[in-house]
């Protein structure tokens, strides 16, 4: 193998560009049948090409955005909007898994240090009104934002081309409630879910927490027990 050759399969990816293939699509997962119909319409060539669209047409639109986005911007952004969906609980529109799970399933993380590629992904959903999410405070033992909640929105539905007819359809028919009844985000029916969330999420990062604070006093246990 040449020099040329060496630097050339050395060379780090471009920013956004997703490390390994995605694992989203995954046919063993169970899904509703309304989930997986439209997972295989979406994560087809034309399906990804119409995201593409639709997302360059919103950031141009965008008063948050600057520069023309790249296709490895908009590859990573339409990647993490599949791996969102595929996660989604349709009775509150948020994920129930953490980012860090959903960079791994979008081929955006290989290991942790790339985890930053998808909370600027998620920092430019919420420009583009797609998602609602807090912003990651610095915690010096999660600082991967392994503990931001995702909300969708009415936009990202619409900006994955579904009718929100139909994802108020699917919500009423998981509630057991009239499938032409419009449930709102603040119905007070799903608040009980909405703090069942919460509370799982709290503690899911208390518990990564905890294990990142007794792997790092074991390491210095194992430091200072070694012989001079």
């Amino acid at each position: 193998m040449t020099e040329q050759n060496r630097s050339k399969k050395s060379r780090p990816s471009p920013a956004g560009v997703p490390n390994q293939t995605p694992c989203y699509n995954v046919a063993s997962r169970k899904r509703r049948r309304f989930l997986l119909r439209w997972i295989r319409v979406l994560t087809t060539p034309a399906g990804r090409l119409k995201i593409h669209r639709e997302l360059r047409r919103r950031i141009r639109n965008c008063r948050f955005w600057v520069n023309d986005p790249n296709k490895y911007g908009l590859e990573s952004l339409c990647e993490l909007m599949l791996a969102i969906l595929d996660d989604l609980d349709f009775r509150t529109w948020q994920t129930r898994h953490n980012l860090a799970i959903l960079a791994e399933r979008a081929g955006l993380m290989t290991s942790g240090k790339f985890i930053s590629r998808a909370s600027r992904g998620c920092d430019r959903l919420y420009w583009l009104d797609l998602i609602i999410t807090d912003k990651a405070k610095f915690n010096p033992y999660d600082a991967k934002c392994a503990c931001k909640q995702i909300e969708v929105t009415e936009s990202f539905f619409a900006a994955l081309g579904m009718p929100l007819k139909l994802v108020y359809r699917e919500r009423a028919r998981l509630l057991n409630e009239d499938p032409n009844e419009v449930i709102h985000a603040w119905d007070s029916r799903l608040m009980a879910l909405r703090l069942q969330n919460m509370q799982r999420m709290a503690a899911a990062g208390l518990a990564l927490m905890k294990a990142r604070r007794e792997a790092a006093r074991q390491r210095k246990k194992d430091y200072y027990a070694l012989p001079c």
